[in-house]
């Protein structure tokens, strides 16, 4: 029920509360598998912070679900560094969209 929810790309606070109810409660490599594909997903979100509303994006909160150790003022639990996980061959090193493959940048 929780992968069809985070899967779901019909209403995105719902998505957004998914995403991060998964990194709260599974495992380490689960939430690599899982959340890693939704960098890719772009759409805005608003979110109350202490200061006020703050605009911010779904792949933002996922990195930040990824990377910091506390989202929205709640402390998460401890997530093994990926690349550990990579060590162990458990999962498969991450290939950023970003990087094309094109190594002849600017030799001329």
């Amino acid at each position: 029920m929780l992968d069809a929810l985070v899967d779901q790309e019909d209403f995105k606070y719902l998505r957004a509360l998914a995403v991060f109810y998964y990194r709260m409660t599974q495992p380490s490599l689960d939430v690599y598998r899982k959340l890693e594909p939704l960098l890719a997903d772009y759409r805005k979100l608003r979110a109350i912070e202490l200061g006020g509303m703050e605009v911010t994006f779904m792949d933002q909160l996922v990195d930040d679900l990824l990377t910091k150790k506390s989202v929205f003022l709640i402390t998460l639990p401890h997530l093994t560094r990926r690349l550990l996980l990579e060590d162990a061959g458990q999962i498969a090193p991450r290939i950023s969209p970003l990087d094309d493959g094109d190594d002849s940048s600017s030799d001329e």
